[in-house]
C-alpha cells in the first residue's frame, strides 16, 4: 500500500550539498587556525543540531558564540548554495509521488526563507504543499518542529513516510509516528544510518519500490 504522505528532508537529501558544507565550514577553519576537514570527517561527525560537530572541529565557544557561528555558517553558504544540484533521481521520486496523488511536504533545518527561495531556484517549489524550515539563523534541529507538526491536525501521518539522510531524519520521524527511509548519499555515512534500524538506500531511485512494499 503507497504512502499516503511523503515527508522529505532538504539538505542531504533532495539537495547535493554535502561537498559544499565541508568546503564552507574549511574556509571557516582555516580562518580560525583550525584543521581541515575531510568529507569522510564530515559525513561520519556531522549530525544536528550541529554544536557538537563545531566543538569537535575546535571551535571555542567562550570565545565566540554559537548564534554567531551559525548566522556567518548561514551567510556564506548562501553565497553558494546555488552551486549545489539536486540530488540523483530525486526528481523522479518527487513526480512518480505526484503523478499518483501523493502528497509531500518538507520539514527542514534550513531557514525558512532561504529554505523557500532555494525550492524556487531548483524549480521544485509546486512539488510541496508544506514546506517547514527553521524560523531563526541558529542552525538547531526539527524534532519538536516535527512533533509540532503531528499534533496539529493538519496531516495525518499514520501512513506518512519520512525520507532524509541523517539520524536525526530519523528522531523526526519517530515523532510523527510514520515509516523513515533513510538515503546514504547524504550528510550520514552508512555506518551512523544503520545504527537506527531503518531502511537505507543508496540510490533514490529505490524509493519508489520500498513504499509500494509499506503495509
Amino acid at each position: 500500500m503507497l504512502p499516503t504522505l511523503l515527508v522529505w528532508d532538504f539538505n542531504g537529501t533532495i539537495l547535493d550539498d554535502g561537498r559544499l558544507l565541508v568546503d564552507v565550514n574549511n574556509q571557516m577553519n582555516r580562518e580560525r587556525g583550525l584543521p581541515e576537514i575531510s568529507y569522510d570527517f564530515y559525513r561520519n561527525y556531522f549530525d544536528h543540531p550541529p554544536l557538537p560537530f563545531y566543538l569537535r572541529m575546535g571551535y571555542d565557544f567562550k570565545q565566540e558564540s554559537y548564534a554567531k557561528v551559525s548566522e556567518e555558517f548561514l551567510d556564506r553558504y548562501e553565497k553558494y548554495q546555488e552551486k549545489a544540484l539536486l540530488m540523483p533521481h530525486v526528481l523522479e521520486v518527487l513526480t512518480w509521488a505526484k503523478e499518483r496523488g501523493i502528497p509531500q511536504i518538507i520539514v527542514s533545518a534550513h531557514e525558512q526563507r532561504r529554505l523557500e527561495a532555494h525550492l524556487h531556484h531548483l524549480g521544485i517549489a509546486s512539488y510541496f504543499d508544506h514546506v517547514s524550515g527553521e524560523n531563526s539563523q541558529i542552525i538547531g534541529g526539527k524534532v519538536e518542529r516535527a512533533r509540532a507538526l503531528a499534533r496539529s491536525g493538519q496531516y495525518n501521518f499514520s501512513n506518512a513516510c519520512l525520507i532524509g539522510d541523517t539520524t536525526h531524519d530519523y528522531a523526526a520521524a519517530q515523532a510523527m509516528n510514520c515509516y523513515c527511509i533513510l538515503y546514504s548519499g547524504g550528510h550520514q555515512s552508512f555506518s551512523r544510518l544503520r545504527q537506527t534500524g531503518a531502511p537505507i538506500v543508496s540510490d533514490l531511485s529505490q524509493i519508489p519500490a520500498l513504499l509500494e512494499q509499506l503495509s
